[in-house]
């Protein structure tokens, strides 16, 4: 399955021509850190209306146990009123180590709020955090079979062009039912 994720700084997004290009799913940014992502609501409602499965993330910034979960509360009441449109996973997006030990505080929070956890990133922060999520594999310039050797749900490839869109992360879903 064909697949973006996008945030704010994508800017306007032609949902339409994304889903006539082959998009079959989204990940949306929500929010980052204490922070809402400025266009999550218009970002939402736009690749609903056009028919595309949508999962969001939060890209995690926390420095301890405290910030996470203040973090996950932020996830959360950005994603909870549209959780109709939500048929994919609520991500907790791990980009720094440093952050690696706070990622399953965050994720806790993700499930005791009702939706399905995964994690995002990358080999090098894995070993930092353990594999009892599904995994949004960030790993570009890899061939298939060697991304395949982690089981992701996701694979972030790479990035292309899609409708509006010069530039875009792409990603491959490696799930059969879009209803998880």
């Amino acid at each position: 399955m064909n697949g973006i994720d996008v945030s704010a700084a994508d800017g306007a997004i032609d949902w339409a021509g994304a889903y006539a290009e082959g998009v079959e799913f989204a990940l949306i940014r929500a929010s980052a850190g204490m922070a809402a992502d400025s266009r999550f609501a218009e970002n939402i409602q736009a690749a609903y209306a056009a028919g595309i499965e949508i999962g969001v993330y939060h890209d995690l910034h926390a420095a301890d146990p405290v910030s996470a979960r203040a973090e996950a509360a932020v996830f959360l009441a950005q994603i909870s009123p549209v959780r109709d449109k939500i048929r994919l996973w609520a991500i907790c997006r791990v980009e720094e180590v440093s952050c690696a030990p706070f990622a399953e505080e965050f994720l806790y929070g993700v499930a005791a709020g009702g939706f399905s956890p995964m994690l995002a990133a990358d080999p090098s922060v894995l070993p930092h955090i353990g594999g009892r999520y599904p995994l949004w594999l960030l790993f570009w310039g890899i061939p298939e079979a060697r991304a395949m050797a982690y089981a992701p749900k996701i694979w972030q490839y790479g990035a292309g062009r899609t409708a509006s869109m010069p530039r875009v992360h792409m990603n491959r879903g490696y799930f059969l039912d879009m209803r998880i």
